[in-house]
């Protein structure tokens, strides 16, 4: 059975999808209007810098960055002059929520998604998934979107499209069309800083990705305000006496997710740690010492490979991340192992790529960002140790 239940506190929304009690998923999300990734904004440049970053005024207590050397902001170049200079109004998508220091990161490149297509402002370019095969749609497809209706567009074409008819997929890609070019020309009369489009809440787009469940609240009018004001969903009231979460033993399960181990059945455990740069993951075989060892290593590793999966996206992990699995001799099972972990990956509602195994042992898998991961959502440095996890002893 699926529920979503969701914990309405004084300042941030707590939302867990759980499956036969499992904990799949949190999202979290804050009552004050936080800038969200896909919101699109006019937004006044404040300071551009040497190195290529511009600062933008959002009209928020930080201001957003933006890279102009980038390759998606072509438009404000003009050779090797910027078209724009300090103190332009300029319509920006958020990419990148703030984070710690960092203001968010935005870009010029407008997109909007819908249900079977990513539809952008560009130069009529159509891409379609790679796991679209069939050349019949594929052909259908191009022909579908190779008029003069869609030449201001870059359009991305999803895998869900291979199941539908060409007219819900034109209708899709019609309706995200007319709504990005709409904000576009109200990107030139608005004033900056002004919001001219706001994303759904993560919140409610991972609810329409989990399909059917029972959703319950403690408070039904802060999730109508803040998740769902247009009520998609109705949820039923909680009134007992135990906070929600530990009703539900969310509460035991969140804490385990922001632990850096995590015991595997068969009595090894994963170690996770994020960086800035990457999240490195160390498989560990622990009381697992069964013989014969290629057999235990490889049932170890198996179970480590789904566990890791449902492990980044409860925790929201991204970028590259790099597993360091315990060696195998079989080439057979390392190939096995490889078809696990992308078999595991379809079930994650955020883009997942298993790149493969690379010279040094190492499986490398790339996450798409989708907001702030679960601890730094939920957690804050420790004012002792300044976040370092050690306290000095002299």
């Amino acid at each position: 059975m699926k529920r979503v239940i969701v914990c309405c506190g004084e300042r941030l929304i707590n939302t867990a999808l759980t499956e036969d009690g499992e904990l799949i998923e949190v999202i979290s999300s804050e009552k004050r209007a936080l800038l969200k990734v896909g919101d699109i904004y006019t937004g006044k440049i404040k300071r551009i810098l040497k190195s290529g970053f511009a600062f933008i005024d959002l009209g928020r207590d930080r201001n957003a960055f933006l890279y102009l050397r980038d390759k998606k902001e072509q438009s404000l170049w003009d050779g090797s002059r910027l078209r724009v200079k300090e103190g332009n109004d300029i319509v920006v998508q958020v990419e990148r929520e703030a984070e710690n220091e960092k203001g968010a990161a935005v870009t010029t490149a407008l997109s909007l998604s819908g249900e079977l297509a990513v539809v952008s402002l560009g130069r009529g370019e159509l891409r379609i998934s790679k796991k679209i095969t069939g050349e019949k749609k594929r052909s259908e497809i191009k022909e579908l979107f190779g008029g003069n209706e869609f030449s201001d567009l870059d359009i991305i074409i999803r895998t869900k499209a291979e199941e539908t008819s060409p007219e819900n997929l034109k209708d899709d890609v019609s309706s995200a069309a007319q709504k990005l070019r709409d904000i576009s020309e109200l990107g030139l009369y608005r004033k900056a800083p002004a919001c001219l489009y706001e994303n759904e809440s993560e919140t409610l787009r991972a609810m329409k990705a989990f399909g059917d469940f029972k959703l319950v609240s403690d408070n039904t009018e802060v999730y109508y305000k803040y998740i769902d004001p247009n009520r998609l969903y109705t949820p039923t009231l909680y009134e007992g006496e135990i906070p929600i979460f530990k009703e539900y033993f969310i509460e035991s399960k969140i804490k385990k997710a922001l632990s850096p181990k995590v015991w595997l059945k068969s009595g090894g455990w994963l170690t996770i740690e994020n960086t800035e740069a990457m999240v490195v993951i160390d498989v560990n075989s622990g009381k697992n010492n069964t013989k014969p060892h290629e057999e235990t290593v490889f049932k170890t590793n198996l179970e480590a490979a789904e566990e890791i999966l449902k492990q980044l996206r409860l925790r929201n992990l991204s970028g590259m991340i790099a597993v360091d699995f315990i060696n195998m001799n079989s080439e057979d099972n390392n190939k096995r192992l490889i078809e696990v972990l992308e078999e595991k990956a379809r079930a994650d509602r955020i883009s997942v790529t298993v790149v493969g195994m690379v010279k040094l042992g190492f499986v490398l898998i790339t996450r798409k960002k989708s907001g702030l991961p679960l601890k730094s959502r939920l957690t804050s440095p420790c004012p002792h140790c300044g976040g370092t996890g050690f306290v000095s002893i002299y």
